[in-house]
Order: structure tokens, then sequence, then C-alpha cells
């Protein structure tokens, strides 16, 4: 099981096996963007 809990809204999106979400991760202080990423549910 993984620390982090996806809320009901992404869930949602996700119920298709063939759903892809974009995923981005942020430098906590500068917000730059470091990397972007998408993914389903697994």
């Amino acid at each position: 099981m993984s620390k982090y809990q996806l809320s009901d809204e992404v869930l949602a999106l996700l119920k298709d096996p063939q759903a892809l979400i974009p995923a981005i991760a942020q430098d906590v202080k500068t917000r730059e963007v470091l990397m972007l990423a998408y993914v389903n549910q697994q």
C-alpha cells in the first residue's frame, strides 16, 4: 500500500483501465516543473 492516497476525483478519472492522467512533480521552493509523467491506477 502506498503512503499517498488518491482523491475520489482522481480515482474517478482512472476507472477506465486504459486511462492515463498527467502527474507533475515540482520544486517546492521555485515551483519549477521537474517532471511530467502520465500515470494509470497501478
